[in-house]
């Protein structure tokens, strides 16, 4: 469990530096950053998603992801569960936006997945060192531009990167080149989608949209039966 660890903690202390930076930079000076990260995040995106047969089971995934998520208004009820039930005050939506953006960005792609396993599996931290590396510079810049909400991304990253290192043996039997495609490929769609709301040129209401990344493990599971 090191490698998970390693990263959570390199994801907190480097949201601390980021809020440290946003009492000291400019609003406009953070709104420019914000444009860049947007543009940065769109690339990191577009550059892992793989575009052959597989694509097929990537659209299956976001569109009953969506549907998913739409139907049972699961954005609404996720905030309307922070307001009441924990008496959360986002209402311009900042907490949740930060908090999803370094979310997404921090669990989806080969090396949360292969470095776990490595962890795992051979002790073998490397994978997750680096991961930890370049996270920690994401962590500092959106935190520096998005809020507290990316301090909390370490929640996710330690859960979803620690199940995955406690479960190795079992994941990795299942986890073929078209399984690892499938479910990269649709959190990297998200990231798009994240980074095309932070240059707000759009306004995907990403809770909704969650659901996709498990059917995306649903389908990869399937395939991998039949």
């Amino acid at each position: 469990m090191i490698g998970p660890i390693v990263n959570a903690i390199a994801i907190i202390i480097a949201s601390l530096i980021g809020l440290l930076l946003r009492k000291i930079l400019k609003p406009e000076m953070l709104e420019s950053t914000m444009s860049v990260l947007g543009l940065v995040v769109i690339v990191i995106g577009f550059d892992g998603v793989t575009v052959d047969i597989t694509l097929i089971y990537v659209i299956l995934s976001l569109v009953l992801g969506l549907w998913l998520g739409e139907s049972i208004h699961l954005d609404d009820k996720i905030k309307f569960f922070l307001s009441s039930k924990l008496k959360f005050d986002d209402s311009d939506g900042s907490f949740i936006h930060g908090f999803l953006t370094a979310s997404v960005l921090f669990v989806v792609g080969a090396m949360a997945i292969i470095g776990s396993i490595e962890s795992g599996i051979n002790g073998n931290h490397i994978i997750v060192y680096t991961k930890s590396t370049l996270d920690f510079v994401a962590a500092m810049m959106l935190s520096a531009t998005l809020g507290i909400g990316v301090l909390f991304s370490f929640i996710p990253v330690l859960l979803y990167q620690g199940l995955i290192t406690w479960f190795a043996g079992s994941i990795s039997s299942w986890l073929n080149e078209t399984t690892l495609t499938i479910i990269s490929s649709v959190g990297n769609i998200l990231v798009i989608a994240l980074g095309l709301n932070m240059l707000k040129l759009t306004k995907y209401k990403m809770l909704n949209l969650i659901p996709a990344i498990v059917i995306s493990i649903i389908i990869a599971q399937l395939l991998n039966h039949f």
